[in-house]
């Protein structure tokens, strides 16, 4: 396999999310030097053992990682699935192993050709962390703020990223190449507005959700044919939905969502009741007997959202957004990870023909 050709000296990511790190395993192929700035702390992000960690809300909530998501990963990061067995994530037939009920019908179990993971957020977030910090040319700088995009005197493009840390003090980070994965918050977009480019343009598609999650430990020696149960709503009729999975260390990890108001409570009664009253009594029958394993966290999701800036009638060059600085879904479909992690592919596509170019125009 040969070498990629180099586009530039440095690259910088702003945050350590999924599809920062994986933005900064891309990039250094291509850049000498690929520094993620972060605002958590080191400490925080070497995650042994694995846990929840301020920068990623969504942390203590199911993720499940679809088969898309994972061939993308394991492309990126050869042995990501195997490190993700070996660290505890339960694995199955996609198919086989998921009681889905959709529309009112449970879809029928089969053997499938896909597979399925699942694990808690922390577990995913130690492997990928992990593998991509040990690459040698990335290199994390953490507790720091992104304060500001500083523009070339042609505003053409960002020749500098201005941080600020816990003390005070701000620094300039110059870079060739820049990706903005600060999530739903990041700073480009706002940064945009303004800029002498203006704002992208906004779809929001508002549904008002909230969900609740709590892990339950599980009886190990108790044996069934599914890792995941998934309750959707039969909408409008319905506003209720649920998914308990099996996770790592013998526990059940229970998400309960709802549109609209109708939101899931966030005391152990009030969250059994909730699961009592869904559709089917898969979910309440699995946890009812069971002592919550920690607090019950809630989250508020009021729509998705998607930032066009491919609209735009110019943008600086050098800079992208990428993850749910792009794009933002609703959760209750599980298409998070694996969306990000066929961006970063996407982008990792358009880079490699960049640099084929590079190389024919050097010639």
């Amino acid at each position: 396999m040969s070498t990629p050709q180099k586009l530039g000296h440095k690259a910088i990511i702003v945050g350590a999310s999924t599809a920062g790190l994986l933005s900064a395993r891309v990039l250094s192929d291509y850049y000498d030097q690929v520094v993620v700035l972060e605002r958590d702390h080191a400490e925080d992000l070497r995650m042994d053992p694995p846990k929840p960690r301020k920068g990623i809300p969504q942390s203590r909530h199911i993720h499940i990682l679809l088969s898309g998501g994972e061939m993308a990963l394991s492309d990126l990061l050869p042995g990501f699935a195997d490190d993700l067995v070996a660290a505890g994530a339960q694995t199955g037939n996609f198919a086989e192993t998921i009681r889905w009920r959709l529309a009112g019908s449970w879809y029928p179990q089969f053997k499938s050709d896909l597979a399925q993971y699942v694990q808690s957020r922390p577990l995913i977030d130690q492997v990928l962390t992990k593998k991509v910090l040990s690459i040698p040319n990335i290199n994390v700088i953490s507790g720091v703020k992104v304060k500001d995009y500083i523009l070339d005197s042609s505003q053409t493009h960002i020749t500098h990223v201005e941080t600020l840390d816990e003390s005070g003090q701000t620094e300039h980070h110059a870079a060739d190449f820049m990706v903005d994965a600060g999530g739903r918050g990041a700073l480009f977009p706002r940064w945009l507005k303004d800029s002498p480019f203006g704002a992208p343009p906004e779809h929001l598609v508002g549904f008002d959700l909230a969900y609740s999650t709590c892990a339950f430990e599980r009886d190990p020696a108790q044996n069934h044919d599914w890792l995941l149960t998934a309750l959707y709503p039969t909408i409008p009729d319905e506003l209720r939905g649920g998914v308990v999975c099996c996770i790592e260390d013998n526990q059940y990890l229970v998400t309960l969502y709802g549109y609209h108001g109708d939101h899931p409570p966030t005391d152990e009664e009030g969250f059994k009741a909730f699961a009592r009253s869904l559709p089917s009594p898969e979910i309440y029958d699995s946890i009812k007997d069971l002592t919550p394993n920690g607090d019950i966290i809630r989250h508020k999701f009021m729509g998705s959202l998607r930032r066009h800036y491919e609209r735009m009638a110019r943008t600086p060059h050098n800079i992208v957004a990428i993850g749910d600085a792009m794009c933002s879904l609703n959760p209750a479909f599980a298409q998070g990870i694996s969306g990000v992690a066929l961006e970063v592919k996407a982008m990792q596509e358009v880079i490699a023909t960049h640099a084929a170019g590079h190389i024919a125009a050097t010639d």
